[in-house]
C-alpha cells in the first residue's frame, strides 16, 4: 500500500508530498530489518527466494484463480484477465486529460496488484510445485 500511495501522491501532489506519504514508512521498516528481519528464516527470506519466471507463473495462477473465484467458472481465467486488459486500454485511451488524471489512483493500485502478487511469488512459487 506504501508503494501504490507513493505512486499516487507521486503524479498527483509530486514528489515532495509522496517522499512525505513514503519515507516514514520506509524508515520504520528499515530499523525493524536491521534490528530484527535479518534474523527470520521463513518463507520471505532471500536464501527462500524463488526466481523471477517462477514468480511469475505464480502471480498469473494467482491472478487466474481471482477471476475464476469472481464468476464461480474454472477455466476462464486468462480469458477474463485479456477482456479486462482490453477494456482498461480502451477506456484509457478514450478519455480525456482530466478523467486520465481520475483514472491514477485506480490504475496505482492495479499496478500495486500486479506488485503484491509477483512479490508473493517470489516467497511462495514453491507451493505450486
Amino acid at each position: 500500500m506504501v508503494f501504490i500511495v507513493g505512486i499516487v501522491m507521486l503524479v498527483k501532489r509530486g514528489w515532495r508530498l509522496a517522499l512525505f506519504h513514503v519515507l516514514p514508512p520506509a524508515i520504520a521498516f528499515s530499523v525493524w530489518y536491521a534490528s530484527l528481519g535479518r534474523s527470520d528464516v521463513g518463507p520471505g527470506h532471500p536464501t527462500q527466494l524463488r526466481p523471477l519466471p517462477e514468480a511469475l507463473h505464480f502471480a498469473l495462477v494467482l491472478v487466474e484463480g481471482t477471476f475464476e473465484a469472481i464468476t464461480r467458472t474454472h477455466g476462464v481465467g486468462a480469458v477474463l484477465i485479456a477482456l479486462f486488459l482490453v477494456g482498461l486500454y480502451l477506456v484509457v485511451r478514450r478519455a480525456g486529460p482530466e478523467r486520465r488524471r481520475e483514472a491514477v489512483v485506480p490504475c496505482a493500485m492495479l499496478v500495486g496488484a500486479v506488485f503484491f502478487a509477483v512479490e508473493t511469488g517470489s516467497g511462495r512459487a514453491y507451493l505450486l510445485e
